[in-house]
């Protein structure tokens, strides 16, 4: 019973942390979806895309 309570946690720990699928750059996707970047001295960067809408990030 504690063997598989041992399993059952570690399986549980396996699920909690799900890793990132892996992405590549794609460079013409880039050039194509972002207009410019904008970076400010607070540590943040503003992304405009080229359809009008922004994406704000805090470094």
């Amino acid at each position: 019973m504690e063997a598989e309570s041992v399993a059952i946690g570690g399986m549980l720990t396996e699920l909690e942390e799900p890793e990132a699928p892996p992405i590549e750059f794609d460079e013409k996707l880039w050039h194509a979806v972002v207009d410019r970047i904008t970076v400010y001295n607070d540590d943040r960067l503003i992304y405009s895309l080229k359809d009008g809408s922004e994406i704000t990030v805090m470094l």
